[in-house]
């Protein structure tokens, strides 16, 4: 019912009578479809919004022919699985680092023959560790994304890896060898080793990738760039923000630069909660990739402001961006006279407007000569008129003993310290 109510023009779907298993399903789709890249996705598993994004993106740029994340489990379990960085012949050999939904050339699929089918039960071995194996013997270049962009369902016991029918990893892996045994030769070996540490990167590859994306909204679209989302006042503002541009029809993206300690908090869920379009740059590229990414949301997304607070990262890239995307206006987001207000004065040439939280602030860049037409106050303090006004505390439940102890001394702090 699900799959008959699917209203996706460019979406096709075909059907088959009896039971199949599964390499042989994949290789009847991978038949008819028209792609230049494949994906193949189980039905009780789930993909992040980003991934084949992702995926296309170092697939397209850097000449790959294998892409595929790391795999965080639900359902009976949470483990996260990580994969190799750059998966090769010799580690494929040993234990499989591709996940199941890799995306990848269709080329190299032709070039295998397709998923080989062993059987059900004691006949069991994994279709697609085989498939990469073959793919990796003939040349494939594959990488691996750190990010944990699939959703792995843990069903319990009833998984083919809980079925006690099915054979060990290792025998698994012995079918495998002895199936593909003239494919493991030291040459292969050797070229796999060689073409997954070479850096390629080709002209013109946002070409593809630019036009195939296709904007929804006639309202601006905005790209805020942070240096990370985490748990703080800062990110309650900015979240507001991003609430507000997008309840008013304007398209939006946010990059993040730089890693950060699980312990400050992560607000992503919040961030994803409100824009599919957030990507923390340094979980899924290099550091020489980040630019490119950045240079390819700007020009797939048509971005018309660059919303920037506090990401050095883009800072550095403004005048690069300026040059390349003239039309696009650089808003800068200052929330103290300190930190960030140097990087701003360095680049003020690229910003055309800046929003500042004070006063204070806003005599600061006056001072160093900004001009005032190109400065806003917009105030981000406490509420203290409703909210968070003692005045409006219903004192009587703390001074009865109800919820505070009686002739007890207590010391508060609400916030957090900060060098």
């Amino acid at each position: 019912a699900t799959l008959h109510s699917l209203n996706r023009p460019q979406t096709k779907i075909f059907y088959r009578e009896g039971r199949h298993l599964v390499g042989d399903n994949r290789n009847f789709g991978i038949q008819r479809a028209a792609g230049k890249y494949i994906c193949c996705l189980d039905a009780d598993d789930k993909l992040k919004p980003t991934y084949l994004e992702k995926a296309l993106f170092l697939l397209e740029n850097y000449h790959y022919d294998i892409v595929s994340p790391s795999v965080q489990l639900f359902g009976r379990s949470d483990k996260l699985f990580e994969v190799a960085a750059r998966p090769t012949l010799e580690q494929i050999t040993v234990w499989n680092q591709i996940s199941t939904v890799a995306v990848y050339s269709k080329k190299f699929w032709e070039l295998t023959g397709g998923y080989h089918d062993w059987g059900l039960g004691r006949d069991y071995v994994s279709e697609d560790w085989d498939l990469w194996l073959r793919m990796l013997a003939l040349g494939a270049r594959a990488i691996n994304i750190p990010e944990p962009l699939m959703l792995y369902r843990i069903h319990g016991n009833s998984s083919l890896s809980h079925d006690a029918a099915v054979p060990s990893f290792e025998a698994q892996m012995a079918k495998i060898r002895e199936f593909n045994k003239k494919l493991l030769k030291r040459a292969n070996y050797r070229r796999s080793e060689q073409r997954n540490a070479a850096v390629i990167e080709l002209a013109n590859p946002n070409l593809n990738l630019s036009t195939s994306y296709r904007k929804v909204s006639r309202k601006p679209s905005v790209l805020l760039a942070l240096p990370f989302v985490i748990t703080g006042g800062a990110d309650t503002v900015l979240l507001r923000l991003c609430e507000v541009l997008t309840a008013n029809g304007f398209s939006l993206s946010v990059i993040t630069s730089l890693p950060v300690e699980k312990s400050f908090g992560d607000n992503t869920p919040r961030y994803e909660a409100i824009s599919k379009e957030i990507y923390h740059l340094c979980e899924f590229l290099e550091q020489d990739q980040r630019r490119n990414f950045l240079f390819y949301l700007i020009e797939s997304r048509k971005i018309d402001v660059l919303f920037l607070a506090g990401s050095t990262f883009t800072y550095e890239l403004l005048p690069e961006i300026k040059r390349k995307f003239p039309h696009v206006k650089v808003v800068d987001q200052l929330f103290n006279e300190l930190g960030h207000m140097e990087s701003n004065r360095k680049y003020a040439s690229c910003i055309d407007h800046h929003v500042v939280a004070n006063q204070v602030i806003r005599s600061a860049l006056l001072e160093r000569g900004e001009r005032g037409e190109n400065i806003d106050v917009i105030v981000h303090g406490v509420d203290v008129q409703d909210e968070f006004n003692p005045n409006n505390v219903d004192e009587k439940p703390l001074l009865s003993g109800a919820l505070l102890p009686a002739n007890k001394f207590f010391v508060s702090f609400i916030g957090r310290f900060s060098e």
